[in-house]
């Protein structure tokens, strides 16, 4: 930031951590609203980056903010937040890692079989749409 002392601007270097938070319910814009209105006016808060899809919010902020009160502050409002390890991704955005790879393909093969049981009656084949179901 800048500030203006003697019709001179001085810079201060505020070094700014990361933090990812992994929120469960966060679903929709409203929710991605309502975090951004917690956090975007605190003082300690630079950016709130947050992806609905991947229900990560990724806060840059100064050291006088623990990443512990984001998670507390999150939590006031029932949002299922807690610190997302670092090993699983450095930031909102980065590219897919192990676990993350095996989830999406879970949630992928859940879709198919859920498209598949719903087509195959459809189709003529109303017992094994009903065997793929149980």
């Amino acid at each position: 930031g800048s500030a203006r002392r003697g019709g001179h601007f001085a810079t201060v270097l505020v070094m700014l951590r990361s933090t990812v938070v992994r929120v469960d319910h966060l679903c929709c814009g409203m929710e991605a609203k309502l975090i951004r209105d917690m956090l975007g006016p605190l003082e300690a808060v630079a950016e709130v980056k947050i992806s609905v899809t991947d229900r990560r919010v990724n806060v840059e902020h100064t050291d006088g903010l623990a990443p512990e009160s984001i998670v507390d502050m999150l939590n006031r409002k029932h949002l299922g937040a807690s610190l997302q390890d670092k090993s699983v991704v450095e930031s909102v955005g980065s590219s897919f890692n192990h676990a993350e790879i095996v989830r999406l393909t879970v949630n992928a093969t859940q879709i198919v079989l859920f498209a598949a049981t719903l087509a195959l009656p459809r189709v003529g084949f109303p017992k094994m749409a009903y065997g793929l179901a149980w």
